[in-house]
């Protein structure tokens, strides 16, 4: 028996059946080929096998203490190892933080106090410019102590949720069960990108419960991912939702340092960093959101999914995925769709978070997948989220190359015809119509979330520059769209969607639209519609209310309402005492709740449909 571990300097019998050990760790496929193997010989680097043993003992400690050997080598050697030139993030086994995510790089975002000081600064000016002065002295006080005061009540909720302690677990194992299978049953279709397996996921919550078992920190973050999202799209809403969803938040936190550590170049660290990033999204992180996107980007081009259709470097990558897909249309497929969702969040943290670029214009080289069969069949949410997202990508990504350098002399009719190519979207797939017909409530949400994105992307698209704010067309598309996008708010909880937690989620996406109504209501000379609209954000406040007591996430977000509402009514109080206004038309949130047989208004239509723009 030979218990040697190398036998590099063997010839290899042809019936060789042993994978060397660096293509065995990173799970990619390996000739056996002795000495060295196809993919090392490749690469330039050192390839080692490891005999099999014959006897019945193992050193178990001596083989964990090689694998962490190899690790730490392979480690080593993608710090070494150059990428392609032409590509903006190195592939290697470690994932380090790109240079552009350094903590004094950027400032940390925050979504809440910058609409409480850019709401201030059109309240001061209007101070300013107006000839009263008996509400001057409670706006000043307003102004000056509400920015504070929301900075004291973030504070507060982070120094709550650090507190969040583990031994608080308390998620039935039957929910989690239930949960995760929901995931996979009406959530994760077969056309999804990547798709983990089901039967070890759903086995997951048995084996948490054994201590005897450990299982990878990718693996973890991942299912708690899917636990979340099957919780939070179940037709049958917890009423604990609101304390279940922080505890799994808080799960991925505490594991995403440990994760850190070992992910590599696979699959699952994929996942665990594509998923986290729209769970950080939806508990108003978006700087960790940033940090998980890098990952992903890192992690997917590890994968092979920025070159997949590169015909200059045909399945070159030892590390990817490419060559066990080569005769796999559909699963090329699904690395495309891939690719194009990471392109997609790529985008948004460009232009909603101002965030440098991690996919850059050159370093990738794919097409996108074919959903035609999809539509043919049956246009189900799955596809059609695709084609939506694509659509948008694609028009922010001609909005950067407009607006890049210098801006032209006619960028007014330029964005708009931008504008209408995201109102064409919800027009042509009738987003506002599949809302209400949809018969499952994860189709619902998605169409909810499609509209809400086409409302939200054109309001940063006309206010990505100050300069923009002062073009009236674009002034125009940016309020019709902002007022859309509240009246689709106040439809849904009026509308049979049961999840209060759903729906206070997405009141925190709106915050631009919530600047663009303060803005208007303070700048407008319309009289009427500043009364109108700021009835809207009166109503907005009472909802916030309402929806704080079990969604501690938003409270922030309330203080600012409820201060900037105050703010705002007594700047228009004045101006209402000197005016005589005819009685107002009923305002969005007055109207009944939508019947199945009625429909949204599409972007197009809000106007004529009594939407006050």
């Amino acid at each position: 028996m030979n218990d040697q571990g190398s036998e590099s300097e063997s010839t290899p019998p042809p019936n060789n059946d042993i994978s060397c050990q660096r293509c065995k760790l990173k799970k990619i496929r390996c000739n056996r080929s002795k000495p060295i193997c196809g993919k090392c010989e490749s690469l330039g680097v050192e390839c080692t096998y490891i005999a099999r043993r014959t006897g019945p003992r193992r050193n178990r400690r001596l083989e964990g203490m090689l694998q962490e050997i190899f690790q730490r080598l392979d480690r080593l050697e993608g710090l070494i190892v150059a990428g392609p030139a032409q590509q903006p993030l190195r592939v290697g086994n470690q994932l380090d933080t790109p240079t552009s995510l350094q903590v004094n790089q950027h400032a940390a975002f925050n979504p809440v106090l910058d609409l409480v000081i850019e709401t201030s600064k059109a309240a001061r000016e209007q101070l300013t410019s107006g000839s009263y002065q008996s509400t001057h002295e409670e706006i000043q006080t307003l102004l000056a102590t509400l920015p504070q005061t929301v900075c004291d009540v973030q504070e507060h909720l982070s120094v709550k949720r650090k507190s969040w302690q583990m031994t608080s677990w308390n998620i039935p194992i039957e929910k989690a069960k239930k949960w995760v299978n929901y995931w996979f049953d009406s959530i994760g279709m077969e056309s999804r990108f990547l798709h983990p397996r089901r039967d070890f996921i759903t086995s997951i919550p048995d084996l948490l419960e054994n201590p005897h078992i450990r299982i990878d920190f990718a693996t973890q973050i991942t299912y708690y991912n899917l636990l979340y999202s099957g919780m939070v799209f179940h037709e049958d809403q917890d009423v604990e939702q609101g304390s279940y969803g922080r505890q799994i938040y808080r799960r991925i936190l505490s594991l995403i340092p440990e994760w850190e550590r070992e992910a590599g170049a696979t699959t699952m660290d994929f996942l665990a960093s594509f998923f986290t990033v729209s769970m950080t999204l939806a508990f108003s992180e978006p700087d960790l959101g940033y940090k998980m996107l890098s990952y992903s980007c890192k992690t997917g081009q590890g994968l092979g999914l920025f070159q997949i259709d590169n015909p200059d470097e045909p399945q070159s990558n030892a590390n990817g995925l490419l060559p066990e897909i080569e005769d796999n249309p559909k699963e090329k497929d699904r690395m495309r769709m891939a690719f194009w969702f990471l392109l997609h969040y790529d985008c948004i943290f460009r232009l909603r978070f101002k965030r440098p670029a991690l996919i850059q214009q050159g370093a990738w080289a794919v097409k996108i997948p074919s959903v035609v069969d999809d539509i043919v069949n049956n246009i189900g949410f799955d596809p059609l989220h695709f084609i939506v997202c694509t659509k948008i990508t694609l028009v922010i990504m001609k909005f950067f190359e407009l607006v890049e350098h210098e801006i032209p002399p006619d960028i007014g009719p330029r964005v708009c015809s931008l504008v209408e190519e995201i109102n064409s979207v919800a027009v042509t797939w009738r987003l506002e119509k599949n809302i209400m017909t949809a018969t499952d409530i994860v189709g619902r949400y998605l169409y909810v979330d499609q509209l809400f994105s086409s409302y939200v992307n054109i309001i940063l698209i006309c206010s990505y520059r100050p300069e923009l704010l002062h073009i009236p067309e674009l002034n125009e598309c940016l309020m019709k769209a902002a007022r859309g996008s509240l009246g689709l708010l106040i439809q849904m909880t009026k509308s049979g969607f049961k999840s209060s937690w759903q729906t206070s989620v997405r009141s925190s996406w709106l915050l631009v639209s919530y600047l663009a109504i303060y803005r208007t209501i303070l700048q407008t000379p319309d009289l009427a519609k500043s009364v109108s609209d700021l009835d809207s954000m009166v109503w907005l406040e009472s909802t916030l209310d309402t929806w704080s007591e079990q969604h501690e996430e938003i409270v922030a977000l309330q203080v600012a309402i409820k201060g900037l509402n105050r703010i705002v009514h007594l700047s228009v109080e004045p101006m209402k005492s000197s005016a005589s206004l005819s009685p107002p038309a009923v305002s969005p949130h007055q109207r009944g709740s939508l019947t199945p047989s009625q429909s949204l208004p599409p972007i197009h239509y809000l106007e004529q449909l009594g939407f006050r723009f």
